[in-house]
């Protein structure tokens, strides 16, 4: 990492990313192309994350997003804050914890795992580049709202997975009966 002034550079340890961040008040502002760069993904699967989990109410959009614009241009750019912490580990741990035909939500797995709300939106990212990856039950973590998300390269596998534990899904793909099949930890 190297620092100058207000903006870090990260640098991946296989030399892949670069990316500039500012921070203002302890808080790291990301414009979702930054944060689709870092996850390795496209800037659409991050606005599509980030509209479900604003939906889901997980967070609040006029607390979390910066808006700015371009200049000679009518497009504001949006940028979201995210806080830097230690709690990836803890966030790995907890997801092993879910036990079969139970779910928990992003926001209470960043919450439990002692980060800021905003952090649901890394987790993902955190479980899918873990070492236990192949473990981990992704289909159990969810939107705060029941929503589940099927990315459809893993569709399937996570409605079989889904049937396999007594977990059903409306037409919607919301969760039934959401409120007694959350695990708070």
């Amino acid at each position: 990492m190297i620092k100058n002034s207000q903006i870090k550079i990260y640098k991946s340890k296989i030399g892949g990313i670069n990316i500039r961040v500012k921070f203002n008040r302890e808080t790291v502002w990301m414009t979702q192309t930054q944060i689709a760069e870092l996850f390795g993904t496209k800037r659409p699967a991050i606005t599509k994350h980030i509209n479900n989990i604003f939906e889901s109410k997980e967070l609040i959009e006029k607390s979390n997003v910066l808006k700015r614009n371009i200049a000679n241009s009518d497009k504001p750019i949006n940028r979201l804050k995210l806080k830097p912490g230690e709690f990836s580990k803890k966030v790995i741990e907890l997801a092993l914890k879910i036990p079969e035909g139970r779910i928990t939500t992003y926001g209470i797995l960043a919450q439990v795992a002692g980060g800021h709300p905003m952090m649901v939106q890394m987790i993902t990212h955190i479980l899918g580049k873990s070492p236990d990856v192949d473990k981990i039950p992704f289909h159990r973590i969810v939107y705060s709202n029941g929503k589940v998300w099927l990315e459809p390269r893993y569709e399937k596998e996570r409605l079989k997975l889904y049937k396999k534990e007594g977990i059903k899904l409306d037409e919607n793909n919301k969760l039934i009966d959401f409120d007694k099949k959350v695990f708070t930890f």
